[in-house]
């Protein structure tokens, strides 16, 4: 009896075939198109760069290398003509770090995404962050007023880590967002009343295009009311998000609430365009004698509801309860 074995086809071929394969949904079809576009554009069908090795560091795909991670950042279309515009519009870059530029690499026959072609020692040649990858940035620092509690500044260092999305399984179009993570930490300046100062950390999230979303808990002192009542100010939890995908943006839009589980309502975060000026952002005060009765913070228990402007000092027995 005769077994028919399956063959897995090599993977240069599958990407070059002019025939959708069984099962291939439309978008990962397109994704095969690809080297055919990039042969096309620069007659290397046939030579060693008719490979998936031109985008991947594997000849079966799989994770980019950085000339493919270029090419995903540049692509705004799957079709011929938006492909084969991303591929010359990164000709110029020197994607794989080398001292060779990618159009100079593809005419002689090198690949551009692999430092180590032509040579083995090329690695690191051009100190540049290659375009479209994504890497641990750059710190920027924003002071921002927040207009619920207009005596308080949020004042942040806000750090990029790198990128929030993985190439396996690859998905082209989340990619080519350059979605990032940037890590916050800073101080929160008036949390509990006038000169009073509480740690910061949280998150902020960025996509090309798209915004930002941030997170951000205002670590306050949690406790029982039995020292003058300065500290009953408790953490407040802020998530905003703004239309605009830069580190520091101008404005959010934000909603908070404190751990009295006191809803503040919605609010702004505005950058503070002077705060080498602002004597709030240059704050560094420490916690007061006592929490000022007639101070507006968002750290501290409001009597109406949670209003966060009305704050109730007059009978601590209240901060006694169960939501401690």
């Amino acid at each position: 009896m005769v077994r028919w074995k399956r063959k897995k086809l090599p993977a240069a071929l599958c990407l070059a075939m002019g025939v959708p394969m069984l099962g291939m949904s439309p978008a990962a079809w397109a994704v095969t198109q690809y080297l055919g576009d990039f042969n096309a554009l620069y007659g290397t069908a046939g030579t060693r760069l008719d490979s998936c090795l031109v985008c991947h560091v594997s000849a079966n795909g799989g994770n980019r290398n950085d000339y493919g991670n270029a090419f995903a950042a540049a692509k705004t279309s799957n079709n011929t003509a938006g492909v084969q515009a991303a591929l010359s519009a990164i000709e110029g870059d020197d994607s794989d770090g080398d001292g060779v530029v990618n159009i100079e690499e593809i005419g002689a026959l090198t690949f551009p995404g692999d430092c180590t072609d032509p040579d083995p020692a090329g690695c690191g040649q051009n100190p540049e962050i290659p375009p479209g990858t994504v890497t641990e940035g750059p710190t920027v620092i924003g002071c921002y007023l927040w207009d619920r509690f207009p005596n308080e500044r949020f004042v942040l260092s806000i750090k990029r880590y790198g990128g929030l999305v993985t190439t396996e399984p690859r998905n082209d179009f989340i990619e080519a967002q350059n979605q990032t993570n940037h890590g916050i930490h800073g101080k929160h300046v008036g949390a509990c009343g006038p000169d009073t100062l509480t740690a910061v950390d949280g998150t902020l999230l960025k996509a090309r295009a798209m915004g930002a979303h941030v997170g951000l808990r205002s670590v306050a002192v949690q406790g029982d009311g039995t020292l003058g009542g300065e500290d009953t100010c408790r953490d407040v939890i802020i998530d905003c998000t703004s239309e605009e995908d830069v580190q520091t943006p101008r404005e959010f839009e934000c909603r908070s609430r404190n751990e009295f589980d006191v809803f503040h309502g919605e609010s702004e975060l505005k950058l503070v365009q002077n705060a080498a000026e602002d004597p709030l952002c240059t704050n560094f005060g420490e916690l007061p004698d006592r929490v000022p009765d007639n101070s507006a913070a968002s750290g501290l228990r409001a009597e109406n509801g949670g209003s966060g402007h009305e704050e109730h000092h007059g009978n601590r027995e209240r901060h006694h309860d169960s939501r401690r």
